[in-house]
Parts: C-alpha cells; structure tokens; sequence
C-alpha cells in the first residue's frame, strides 16, 4: 500500500510540474496593470472586497 500510495504522489508532483512548466509565460504583466506593485494590489483588493 506504501508503494502504491508514493507513487501517486510522484505522479500528481509531475502532473502539477508539467502544468506549470506549460503556463509559463501565459501572464504577461503588461495585461495586469492593477498588479503593477504593492499599492496597485492594495487598491484592487479594497475594490474586490467593497
């Protein structure tokens, strides 16, 4: 059961890899401009949450 179980933790591990390796490069700052700093995020969090 031990095997079993290490074994599908390594394959959700390269599961999660290949799904992050493969989003590289899809955010692209330029499209998120209320991201730009630590104010910006501030900012939209007070929208989000009002």
């Amino acid at each position: 059961m031990f095997i079993l179980r290490a074994v599908g933790e390594k394959l959700a591990l390269l599961e999660q890899t290949l799904a992050v390796e493969q989003a590289a490069g899809a955010w692209q700052d330029a499209d998120y401009p209320e991201f730009s700093d630590n104010d910006a995020i501030d900012s939209w969090l007070d929208k989000l949450r009002s």
